[in-house]
């Protein structure tokens, strides 16, 4: 058995200052039996509709504490959980960047796969990326990648067409779709996933879910002096990924250089060629590609995942739409009831649950609260989201709650401040377009034979612990 010796908060005096939370004891236990009990339940539906794990532990201390804030101190250091709206503008704001900035990765997985881009670098080598990667996601530039996304969705439909055997796992299909989209807008490289079982495109998805799986491994904080089993597989996956993106630098530079037309319909402004006429570090290229190919298909297939199931189980929430966009065939006419549909979703599974930030020097946060160097502010995006205080009805799916919602500070989905998501206008344009025709063609049921409960964890991001099975019905146009 691990057993660490520590002290409750109340009686530690060093940090008596701080919000009261559970022991580390209580707490981490609670985190390795969390963690392994998803990890080992077996696929049947023998617990509560949604079991979410680390989540739901979060939200019960929060309840217990009474407060907007607990801590708790990991080997000594202290954790500072939150839904405090006001703390959370604070770390995250543009002013204090570089007073709290994001916290080290004790796995080692993330530097390997994101090496020193924008997803992890810092200060000034944060600000040369964010400027450098910015242009590719402009508002102007994204409505040129519509023919390219358009292209992607039709493949995607004609797969379920062809395949509509029985149920289909939706996040399985929703993976390849948006590693197949951002494959092709990012670097102008074809995965082509939904061609083959075997393809290059499904098996490099598959790797990414491997290293997402090996990223939150509790094991992996001791990867620095023990080998373990799975670095074989690990380090193989994560050469291949480089060399599939090395490929496509020469590739781009070929083309680039020589004025080449390259065959694919979105021809232009691809990140890749951002970073190349920006003369990045190919290492750096690398690890900023790899961070889109993990941000740009793992977060949307998980959001398109959770709507397509709430709409499943919500029938006539999807039967409202469907008689919305019936009629509709431009996508420039997409009604407002879409957007709804994703910031209510977002807003029941926000991509990334929790926010951390450590602070780099002694501080005091807008609710008084004074913080020593090195303290971890982990700002809980799910508890604010849900909280009865702002929300009516928190844990109910109403995508018509929108209607009145305007500019809600404590929707923060996507982060806030300096580093909010880089590519959030894309992803919810690609999310609007893969909704709008699918529902167009499909009715959507949620087939519960499998018997697999609907589970989520949280991994890099919230995502599915088993495949979510719909059936689907071809709509008479």
């Amino acid at each position: 058995n691990f057993i660490i010796n520590t002290t409750n908060n109340d009686d530690n005096q060093i940090f008596n200052h701080l919000p009261k939370g559970p022991s580390f004891i209580h707490w981490f236990s609670n985190y390795l039996l969390n963690y392994y009990q998803l990890k080992s339940s077996k696929n049947t539906a023998t617990t509560s509709f949604i079991d979410i794990g680390s989540q739901e532990t979060v939200l019960k201390w929060f309840d217990q504490y009474k407060s907007n804030s607990y801590t708790v101190l990991f080997f000594g250091r202290p954790m500072i959980f939150t839904k405090d709206i006001e703390v959370s503008k604070y770390v995250l704001s543009n002013q204090n960047i570089d007073s709290f900035t994001k916290p080290p990765d004790e796995s080692g997985v993330m530097i390997k796969l994101a090496k020193n881009s924008i997803l992890i670098s810092e200060g000034d080598n944060w600000r040369h990326h964010r400027s450098i990667i910015s242009p590719p996601f402009s508002s102007i530039n994204i409505k040129s990648m519509v023919p390219s996304i358009l292209l992607k969705v039709d493949q995607f439909l004609n797969f379920i067409k062809k395949n509509n055997h029985g149920s289909l796992d939706i996040h399985s299909c929703s993976t390849k779709l948006t590693f197949d989209i951002i494959g092709l807008l990012s670097m102008g490289y074809d995965f082509n996933s939904f061609n083959s079982e075997n393809d290059k495109g499904s098996i490099s998805s598959k790797q990414f879910d491997f290293i997402l799986n090996e990223m939150i491994r509790p094991i992996r904080r001791f990867s620095r002096f023990i080998k373990l089993p799975s670095d074989f597989k690990l380090f193989k996956y994560l050469k291949q990924l480089d060399q599939i993106i090395s490929n496509a630098i020469s590739s781009r530079k070929l083309i680039l250089n020589n004025n080449i037309e390259d065959g694919i319909e979105y021809k232009k402004n691809y990140l890749l060629d951002y970073l190349i006429q920006n003369n990045i570090d190919e290492k750096e290229i690398i690890g900023n590609i790899n961070t889109f190919l993990l941000a740009g298909h793992e977060t949307s297939a998980n959001l398109l995942t959770f709507i397509f199931y709430l709409l499943s189980i919500h029938k006539d929430i999807q039967d409202s739409i469907y008689n919305e966009i019936k009629n509709i065939e431009n996508i420039d006419s997409i009604p407002p009831v879409i957007e709804w549909v994703i910031n209510e979703t977002l807003r029941l599974f926000p991509p990334a649950p929790m926010i951390g930030r450590s602070s780099t020097k002694q501080d005091i946060l807008p609710n008084g609260i004074k913080i020593p160097k090195d303290t971890l502010i982990l700002v809980s995006v799910y508890a604010l989201q849900r909280d009865s205080k702002i929300w009516k009805d928190p844990n109910n799916f109403n995508p018509y709650r929108w209607r009145e919602c305007k500019n809600v500070e404590e929707f923060i989905p996507f982060s806030s401040g300096a580093r909010i998501c880089v590519g959030q206008k894309f992803a919810l344009l690609e999310a609007k377009i893969i909704i709008f025709k699918l529902l167009k063609q499909f009715k959507l049921e949620y087939d519960e034979k499998p018997n697999y409960p609907f589970t989520i964890y949280q991994r890099a991001t919230l995502t599915p612990k088993y495949p979510v099975n719909l059936l689907f019905s071809s709509r008479k146009q």
